[in-house]
């Protein structure tokens, strides 16, 4: 059976080659720790000051993957920030996102070079 081989290549590639977003979900969360533990480095060495939300949550979106509702709580209450300015300064910016990226993505260049 032709497509229960590239099936099983398939897995044994993902086992092989883990994407940069597992590597970095492996070290995210101890077990048995506290959610967001991963996190905490990130929000001492910006001695969890309001003034470095938009990099707080850019870091936060390079280790997770994305921006979850808890982890914009846990952002905000970290901060001592209401969850609103949170929210909405993650909202403002486009390359912000708030679901886990696809697999797979396709890019469409329209140039005419």
């Amino acid at each position: 059976m032709p497509s229960e081989m590239a099936s099983e290549i398939a897995h044994e590639v993902v086992k092989v080659m883990p994407t940069a977003l597992s590597a970095h979900l492996a070290g995210a969360a101890a077990p048995g720790g506290k959610p967001f533990e991963a996190l905490e480095p990130i929000l001492r060495r910006h001695h969890r000051s309001p003034d470095c939300l938009i990099e707080i949550l850019n870091q936060s979106q390079e280790l997770y993957g994305h921006l979850s509702d808890d982890l914009l709580r846990h952002v905000a209450r970290s901060l001592e920030l209401p969850l609103s300015r949170v929210h909405g300064t993650a909202t403002f910016y486009h390359l912000f996102r708030f679901r886990p990226p696809a697999r797979h993505s396709c890019v469409v260049c329209n140039g005419t070079a």
